[in-house]
């Protein structure tokens, strides 16, 4: 499973206001109480964002659920699996130490 996902983040709920009508189906709305600093609170401005959502099996009846915003061609699922294994390994051992340490 390997998806580009496209969406237009806002802080207005107006479709009225909304720049792309015809992609309207990929607004999505941030409350104000939401902090993120490409949206100003008090601002009919869009962020257009697009990312990837992979989903490998890493056991027999079990899976892993990957978003990133790595390109495909750059980067195939297989080796986005290979590095997500890598980076496991460092969070379990930071979580061991994190625990260790009080």
């Amino acid at each position: 499973f390997d998806v580009t996902v496209n969406r237009i983040l806002t802080r207005t709920q107006s479709k009225k206001k909304h720049r792309h009508p015809l992609l309207e189906d990929q607004y999505r709305y941030i409350c104000k109480a939401v902090t993120f600093s490409y949206l100003p609170d008090d601002s009919d401005a869009e962020y257009p964002i697009s990312l990837r959502v992979l989903r490998f099996p890493i056991g027999e009846d079990s899976f892993e659920n990957v978003i990133t915003n790595l390109p495909e061609k750059e980067f195939p699922a297989m080796e986005i699996k290979s590095l997500y294994g890598m980076r496991w390994g460092i969070e379990t051992s930071f979580c061991t130490l994190k625990h260790a340490l009080g």
